[in-house]
C-alpha cells in the first residue's frame, strides 16, 4: 500500500492545529439538518474556514455509505463553496 493511500497530511496538520487551539472545533452553528444552512452566507458572514461533519446521523443513516436524499443538494453546495 502506498503512503498516500492511508496518510492524510492535511488531516494531520489540522489535528495538530486543533490540539493547540481547541476552540477551532467548538460548534458555532447548530441546525436541524444541513439543508437549513445557506453555505454562501455562512462563508461570507463568518470566519468559518472549515466544515466538519459527523457522517452517521448527519449525512447518512447509521452504517450506510450513501448520503441521505434530503442532504445531497446541501452537501454538494457546501463542497462548491468551501472546497479548495
Amino acid at each position: 500500500m502506498a503512503l498516500g493511500q492511508w496518510y492524510n497530511a492535511a488531516a494531520v496538520s489540522m489535528v495538530t492545529k486543533v490540539f493547540w487551539n481547541p476552540s477551532l472545533i467548538v460548534p458555532s452553528t447548530t441546525v436541524r439538518t444541513i439543508a437549513d444552512i445557506d453555505w454562501r452566507e455562512l462563508q461570507l458572514n463568518s470566519k468559518t474556514q472549515y466544515i466538519l461533519f459527523d457522517k452517521d446521523n448527519t449525512l447518512t443513516a447509521p452504517y450506510v455509505d450513501t448520503l441521505h436524499p434530503k442532504v445531497v443538494a446541501s452537501f454538494k453546495e457546501c463542497l462548491k463553496v468551501y472546497q479548495k
